[in-house]
Parts: structure tokens; C-alpha cells; sequence
């Protein structure tokens, strides 16, 4: 009995029959061997079944741990997110609590220690200007007190000099008797504000490392706990495992004869089925040969239909793009002509040739008879002209039986440096606008308005460069490329320097190749370089040497562009000047 049940691998039973006859005969060594053979075979599956729950328990921290993982990089994320979002907002203090936090969450990142090392610059330099402003304004407060307004006044100069922004030092100069102590009120409340936004970030910081312990607290806890309820399943699997095969050995033998009848009344139905298949399947044959050839007659016909169908509607949707394509080219024609006769009028206006000037903005108003600019500049025109002829009424007739006709106005000559400096940007905005470089005009002709900012010629050139870029954005991508050049623009000329060049790098994400972007980006470190060491001789060095750079390369216009940004950040340099004769000389072939 012993055997057959070992042979069945009823381990359970098979022991017990082999100690039934150890207590027969306790000196025969037979039993006894199998007994322990038993107890190895039981002892092994023991440890196998143990080592298969380990391995559950270590798969299940496995899991739990990467939930923890990506938890954490979660978190760490938003930090991230929220920090650079406060750093575009200038809200460096608490910028610096987010990286501070986001460390916390994942310590062994770069990316924030990084972020926090150019937000202590920042500060830092940010610290250096309130620190000389804060100088001028003692300087002039005592001066003021010792109504020596004059030098008070120099100071409070400087110290708008040295922070435009700030209310103070224009309010000095304009009414120098109100405002020491409005002064006092607004650096107290930025301390204190500045030491809350420090509590705060502190105690943040204590808060989130007491949850850190207290986390992992539970989850030692929670460990030890699972490892008790591990064993003790253990032992529960492990009786109910030897009873159940107990059960099964019986139930084994009940079904063994039962399948015995089964199986002689399953070949009985199986002989039966196979006939009765063979029979349905000859006639399923039979349907679906029919069938088969009824759909590919069907197919066939539907196929040759639809073939027909896609024959006409690209036949259709050729003619549609074509006539949109000839239409595009209309417009793209006149927006040519308009702009041409515009380039050309306005070349006469700026030279007093106000007959040839007229007539280009009115050919101008035939292409667009709603555009303001061209309808603007024949008013002037008119009105220079009835100016001109009202003069010549009141002039008088020095030479006997000789008509004297009023001489066409010359342009007057530009007698100073700004004059010079205004009318070299609208030249070189009008050849980039020529060249179709829009954005690039765009930003010369802003240039010339923050010289002149009551003339019209640039601001026109403005509005009519908006239309061109809103009429060329035919895609999203373009779309998206022209917003974000847009806002860095905006940001530029408002000198908040790392608000445009987060956007130039969004554009250049969108066309890396772009060299508008590029160039913003290049001037823009240059201008960050010379605040941190406030030196503006160094950035007129950096402009003429990108202009050299240029030349020698026989970019010409790009080397014009850096000497122009050299002279407009110093007119009265004279090696800039010098530079921009080259460069007239070498496009003109001269030299």
C-alpha cells in the first residue's frame, strides 16, 4: 500500500502505510528508508513552496517601490515646473524653495542645484544695483537735507541710473521735498517680505522631511507586519495542501471509473459526430463555393466603382487646388507690386520728391484701397505741397520778365548724431524689408521709433509688416514660430532680457536653423555679460567684433547690422562709423 500510494506521489498516505508496518516489523530497514525519503521529497517541496512566496513578497516591494518611484518623480516635476514658471516671473525666493524642494524629492539631480546657482546670480547682481542706488539716494537725502538741491539732484539721478524702475529718485527730482519717508516704508516692507518668503521656505522644508520619516516609519512597520501574515498563510496553505491531496486521492479513484465510462460512450458520440460532420461539411463545402463567388462578382463591380469614384474626385480636387494655387499667386503678386511701389514712394518721400512719391502711393491704393499708410502720406504730401505753393505766392520777383518756380525741398541734412543714427536704421530696416527679412526690419524699425518715436514712416513700416507675416502664416507651425518671435521681441525691447530669450529658444525649438532667433540670442548674451560687469565699453567691443567677424567673411550685411547696434548704443563712436563707410564702400564695390 506504502508503494502504490509513493507511486502516486500521495506523499501523506504513502508515510503513513510506511510506519503501519514499521510497527509490523520495527527492524526491517525498508520502511524506514522510505520514511525518510518522504520527509526529504516533503521538506524539499517546503522549501521550493517557500521560496515561491519569498519571491512574491520581493516582486510586490518591487512594485510598490517603482509606485514610490514614480511618485517621487512626479512631485519632482511639478517642482521643476512650478520653479521655472516663478523664475519667468521674476520670483526668485520662492523659485528657490521649489528647486530646495525638488532636492528634497530627488537628491541626487543637477538640474536644480544649477537653477538655484543662476537664480544667486541674479540676486546677486540684482543686490549689486539696489546696493549703488541705495548710495545715491543717501548721498542725495543728506545733500538734500543740507538744501544743496543742485548736487541732490545729481544723485537722485544717479540713482535712477543705476534702477530705472524705481519711483523714487523721479519723484526726488521733480518734487525733492516728499518722499523720504515713503522710501523708508518700501525697503522695510521688501525686507520683511523677503525674510517671510525664508521662514516660509524653511519651514516648508522641515515639513516635508517630517513626512519623509514618518513614511518610512509606516513602511517598515508595514513590512514586518506582511512578513508575520507571510508565515503565517504559510503554515495555513501547508495543512490545507495535505488535506486537500487526501481528499483528491479519494475523489481519484471514484473518477477513474467514471471515466471508464465516459470514455467508451465518448468514442460511441465521437464515431457518430464524424460521420454527421463529414456530411455537413461536404454541403458547407458546396454554400460557401457559392457563396465565395457571388461576393468576389460583388467586390469586383464595388471595386471597379469606387475606382471610378476616386478618378472624379481627384479630378476635383486637382481643378480646386489649382484655382487655389492661381489664386494665391494673385495675391501674392499684388502684395509684391504693393510693396515695391511702396519701397520706391517712400525712397522719394524720404528725398522730398513728393510728385513721383504721390504717385507710388496711389498706385499703391489701386493694389489696396483701404490701407491707411498709403492714404496717410498723400495727406502729408498734399499738405507739404499747398505749404509750398502758398510760399511761392509771398516770395517776390527779383529778375525783370523771368518766371521763378519754387525748387523741390531737399530732405533736411541730418545735423546731429541722432539724426544720423535714425536715418542709417530706417536704411538698414528698409533692406532687410526688401530682402522679405521681416522680422528683422521689424526690429530696426522699432529701433528708429524709440529714437523718433512721433514719425510715422517706421510705425507704418510696423503695421504693414504685421499684415505681411499674418498673410504668410498658413500653417500652425508657422503660426506658432511668429508668436513666440513676437513675444521674445516684446520682451527685448521691454530689457527683460531672460523673458526673450526664453522665447527665442521656444522658436528655435520650432526652426533651428532660423538665424533671427540666433542673432537675439547672441546680442542678448552680450547685454546680460556687460550688466554683470557694468561695463558698457565691453559690449560696444563684443558689436564690433561680431561686425569684423562678419566682414571678413564678407557678410556685408550682417557686419552693417553689428556696427549699426554699435553705434546706437554709442553714437558718437567713431570707429563704428568708420566701420560702417567700409561696408558702404565694399556694397557699392568700391573697395
Amino acid at each position: 500500500d506504502g508503494d502504490e500510494a509513493y507511486g502516486r506521489r500521495d506523499y501523506g498516505i504513502a508515510r503513513g502505510k510506511y510506519a503501519d508496518a514499521l510497527g509490523v516489523k520495527p527492524e526491517e530497514a525498508y520502511p524506514a528508508g522510505r520514511i525518510r525519503e518522504i520527509d526529504d521529497i516533503l521538506a524539499r517541496e517546503a522549501k521550493a513552496e517557500q521560496a515561491r512566496l519569498l519571491a512574491e513578497r520581493e516582486n510586490a516591494e518591487k512594485a510598490r517601490m517603482q509606485g514610490e518611484m514614480e511618485q517621487r518623480n512626479l512631485a519632482y516635476k511639478k517642482l521643476v515646473d512650478e520653479a521655472d514658471r516663478l523664475v519667468e516671473q521674476n520670483a526668485l525666493i520662492e523659485a528657490v524653495g521649489k528647486f530646495r524642494a525638488a532636492l528634497e524629492v530627488k537628491p541626487g539631480e543637477s538640474y536644480p542645484l544649477q537653477r538655484i546657482e543662476e537664480i544667486r546670480g541674479i540676486i546677486t547682481r540684482q543686490a549689486e544695483a539696489q546696493k549703488a542706488y541705495e548710495a545715491a539716494v543717501a548721498k542725495g537725502d543728506e545733500e538734500f537735507g543740507k538744501q544743496q538741491y543742485a548736487s541732490a539732484r545729481s544723485s537722485f539721478q544717479q540713482a535712477l541710473t543705476a534702477k530705472k524702475e524705481e519711483p523714487y529718485p523721479a519723484e526726488m527730482i521733480a518734487r525733492i521735498d516728499s518722499i523720504d519717508s515713503e522710501l523708508a516704508r518700501a525697503a522695510a516692507e521688501k525686507q520683511a517680505q523677503e525674510l517671510a518668503a525664508l521662514q516660509a521656505a524653511e519651514a516648508e522644508k522641515a515639513r516635508i522631511e517630517a513626512e519623509r520619516l514618518a513614511k518610512e516609519l509606516a513602511a517598515k512597520e508595514a513590512a514586518e507586519a506582511e512578513r508575520q501574515r507571510l508565515a503565517e498563510e504559510k503554515a495555513r496553505l501547508e495543512a490545507e495542501r495535505l488535506a486537500r491531496l487526501e481528499a483528491e486521492r479519494q475523489a481519484a479513484e471514484a473518477e477513474k471509473a467514471k471515466l471508464a465510462e465516459e470514455k467508451a460512450r465518448l468514442e460511441a458520440e465521437r464515431k457518430a459526430k464524424e460521420l454527421a460532420a463529414k456530411e455537413a461539411a461536404e454541403a458547407e463545402k458546396a454554400r460557401l463555393q457559392a457563396e465565395r463567388l457571388a461576393k468576389e462578382q460583388a467586390a469586383k463591380e464595388a471595386a471597379e466603382a469606387e475606382r471610378q469614384r476616386l478618378a472624379e474626385e481627384k479630378a476635383r480636387l486637382e481643378a480646386e487646388q489649382l484655382a487655389a494655387i492661381d489664386s494665391l499667386a494673385r495675391v501674392r503678386q499684388n502684395e509684391e507690386k504693393y510693396r515695391s511701389l511702396l519701397l520706391a514712394a517712400d525712397g522719394s518721400f524720404r528725398t522730398s520728391q513728393w510728385t513721383p512719391a504721390r504717385e507710388g502711393y496711389s498706385q499703391a491704393l489701386e493694389i489696396k484701397p483701404g490701407e491707411n499708410y498709403p492714404t496717410e502720406q498723400i495727406r502729408k504730401i498734399d499738405e507739404i505741397l499747398l505749404r509750398m505753393e502758398q510760399r511761392a505766392a509771398k516770395t517776390p520777383v527779383i529778375a525783370e520778365n523771368k518766371e521763378t518756380a519754387p525748387a523741390t525741398p531737399v530732405s533736411k541734412p541730418a545735423t546731429n548724431e541722432s539724426d544720423i543714427l535714425y536715418n542709417d536704421i530706417i536704411a538698414t530696416a528698409d533692406e532687410a524689408f526688401t530682402k522679405k527679412e521681416y522680422n528683422v526690419s521689424r526690429a530696426w524699425y522699432y529701433q528708429a521709433l524709440a529714437l523718433k518715436s512721433n514719425e510715422p514712416y517706421p510705425a507704418g513700416r510696423i503695421e504693414e509688416i504685421r499684415q505681411i507675416l499674418q498673410s504668410l502664416l498658413l500653417t500652425e507651425f508657422d503660426r506658432e514660430f511668429q508668436q513666440n518671435i513676437d513675444k521674445g521681441d516684446e520682451a527685448f525691447r521691454n530689457n527683460e532680457l531672460a523673458v526673450a530669450r526664453s522665447w527665442y529658444n521656444r522658436s528655435l525649438n520650432i526652426k533651428p536653423n532660423d538665424s533671427y532667433p540666433k542673432s537675439q540670442i547672441s546680442e542678448i548674451q552680450m547685454k546680460i555679460a556687460a550688466q554683470m560687469e557694468g561695463n558698457k565699453d565691453k559690449v560696444l567691443k563684443d558689436y564690433i567684433s561680431q561686425g569684423d567677424k562678419a566682414f571678413a567673411d564678407k557678410n556685408y550685411n550682417i557686419a552693417r547690422v553689428w556696427y549699426q547696434r554699435a553705434i546706437q548704443l554709442k553714437p558718437g563712436d567713431s570707429l563704428s562709423r568708420e566701420k560702417l563707410d567700409q561696408v558702404a564702400k565694399a556694397l557699392s564695390g568700391t573697395e
